[in-house]
């Protein structure tokens, strides 16, 4: 049985290239493009013995008109801890990665860390397989 993670992502060009990534791991990946689809797989593959992995964006749907929604993957991986999912989860963006927002973004970056979840700018995250992260 292959192993199967989750990429939330409201991005469609994002979702591509982490499910490359990911197959090169060996993953089979599944894509939420909002909190909502994300909360409802989870809940969904949790009969199921839950995923294998999580990789959720920080901010989905960002954009003028959607402030609100700027830390909905944040308020995911949070809830999905609470649900009981034990799965290596990574959270990224790219303000991770920009120096002026990262040091704004502190003290989500340190809760989610307590949590056990990891933190990644989306450069890193994003990247080819031959320069991507390895979590064990």
């Amino acid at each position: 049985m292959p192993q199967v993670a989750l990429v939330v992502d409201d991005r469609p060009e994002n979702v591509k290239k982490a499910r490359i990534w990911l197959k090169a791991e060996g993953f089979l990946a599944e894509a939420a493009g909002s909190l909502a689809e994300a909360k409802r797989r989870v809940l969904a593959r949790q009969s199921q013995g839950g995923y294998n992995r999580i990789i959720s964006d920080m901010d989905l749907g960002q954009g003028i008109l959607q402030k609100h929604r700027a830390l909905d993957g944040y308020r995911f991986v949070v809830w999905c801890r609470k649900q009981g999912v034990t799965c290596p989860i990574t959270l990224h963006s790219s303000a991770f990665s920009r120096r002026i927002r990262s040091v704004l973004l502190w003290p989500i970056r340190k809760h989610a860390e307590r949590l056990g979840i990891q933190v990644q700018a989306k450069s890193k995250i994003m990247a080819p397989p031959s320069r991507k992260f390895r979590h064990k």
